[in-house]
């Protein structure tokens, strides 16, 4: 898979199939305007997204300071843009509006429980 957003070039391995072939769970970190093309291949897909309203998205580019301003207000811009709204069935929305330990922490309860369906 492989793909570009914000002027890089991203790709994940093949490798992922062979771990899934032996029964492992895999995770990605993938892009949004990808997703359609990565439920095509992966059946079983179980996306998380996770995203923050552009308040807060416009403090972290800010802060992080890789985009100029014009880059900045493209990408939220795209934020709100149909190709960026995930529809599946497992869907699960991680809110991350408040410090990154929270959104972490409720990921890696989602990631280690029995069964993704399980959202409770």
């Amino acid at each position: 898979m492989h793909w570009q957003s914000h002027g890089n070039s991203y790709g994940i391995g093949t490798e992922i199939d062979h771990w899934l072939a032996s029964g492992l769970s895999v995770v990605v970190n993938g892009s949004r305007s990808y997703f359609p093309e990565a439920i095509k291949r992966y059946k079983d897909i179980f996306p998380i997204l996770i995203g923050a309203d552009k308040a807060h998205l416009l403090k972290r580019l800010i802060k992080r300071g890789r985009e100029d301003e014009q880059q900045v207000q493209n990408r939220l811009k795209l934020s709100d843009s149909v190709k960026y709204q995930l529809d599946h069935p497992a869907l699960i929305y991680i809110e991350n509006n408040g410090e990154l330990a929270e959104a972490g922490n409720v990921l890696v309860e989602i990631l280690t429980k029995k069964s993704p369906i399980d959202k409770e």
